[in-house]
C-alpha cells in the first residue's frame, strides 16, 4: 500500500501559500516528495495538495492500494460526506478530488498534524520559496 501524506500552509500576513505531499511505499521508503508555492484560501490549498498528491500516487501505484492521509478535517469530512461543501469556491476542487478517489479506489484518512510527513515540506517551502 502506498501512503500519501498531504498538507498545505498559508501565511496570512504575506498572503502566500504552499502545498506538499510525501509518498511512502509499503516498506516505508519515500518514493516521492513535492512542495511548491500556491495561491488560494487555506482550504483551497488543502484540496490542491490532496489532488496533486493523489495524482502522483496513482501514477506510481500501478494497481497498488493507496491511502491518502490529511490533517485537514474539513477535506476528510467533506469527502466522507459527513460535511456538506457549502462554499462555492471549494465545489470544483471537491468534485475533482472525489472523482480521483473514486477512480483510484483510494482510501482517505485524517491524521494529526504531528504525524503528517508533508508538514515539514510545507513549512520549508513557506520559509524558503514562497
Amino acid at each position: 500500500m502506498l501512503r500519501v501524506f498531504v498538507d498545505a500552509g498559508f501565511k496570512h500576513v504575506a498572503e502566500k501559500g504552499a502545498i506538499a505531499f510525501v509518498i511512502l511505499d509499503a516498506a516505508g521508503n519515500q518514493v516521492a516528495a513535492y512542495a511548491t508555492c500556491a495561491r488560494g484560501t487555506s482550504n483551497e490549498l488543502e484540496y490542491q495538495a490532496a489532488i496533486a498528491g493523489l495524482k502522483r500516487a496513482v501514477e506510481i501505484a500501478r494497481g497498488e492500494e493507496v491511502l491518502l492521509q490529511t490533517d485537514s478535517q474539513l477535506v476528510e469530512r467533506q469527502l466522507s460526506g459527513d460535511y456538506k461543501v457549502r462554499r462555492n469556491h471549494l465545489k470544483p476542487l471537491h468534485a475533482t478530488l472525489t472523482e480521483l478517489v473514486q477512480r483510484s479506489g483510494a482510501r482517505v484518512a485524517w491524521i494529526p498534524r504531528k504525524q503528517n510527513r508533508a508538514h515539514k515540506l510545507v513549512e520549508q517551502a513557506l520559509q524558503k520559496m514562497c
